[in-house]
């Protein structure tokens, strides 16, 4: 990983674009101008950056819908998190945020409805 100036000072570094092609992240620090490059994730992973560690810095982030991983690079000690939420069989797409209102982003996905007019249902218990 190379990292801006910024970065290795503790600044903030917003994240930039991702080239789809060779999976590598390139930030651009807001601040300084600053640039730093990091290979993270597959060409075919959805980009799902958020503050997923609460240090108010947006971490890298992928979601890979063929096993359902998250895979997040923590901006606030640069060690990885693999967490499997979703379900690709049945049409799950990533859909970060911060839900419960904690300052970190939540994994969460989005679940379209099976007919047209009808939400996810729960089952009910036979008794």
């Amino acid at each position: 990983m190379v990292t801006c100036g910024a970065a290795a000072r503790g600044e903030r570094c917003h994240a930039g674009k991702r080239s789809r092609s060779n999976a590598t992240w390139y930030v651009r620090n807001s601040a300084t101008g600053n640039s730093t490059v990091t290979a993270w994730g597959l060409s075919t992973d959805a980009l799902v950056p958020g503050n997923y560690d609460g240090d108010g810095k947006a971490d890298l982030a992928v979601w890979r819908g063929s096993d359902t991983n998250w895979y997040v690079l923590k901006s606030s000690n640069g060690q990885s998190q693999t967490t499997s939420y979703g379900t690709s069989s049945l049409g799950d797409l990533p859909a970060p945020g911060d839900y419960d209102g904690d300052n970190k982003t939540d994994i969460a996905v989005w679940r379209r409805a099976r007919r047209p007019g009808t939400s996810c249902a729960a089952r009910r218990a036979r008794r």
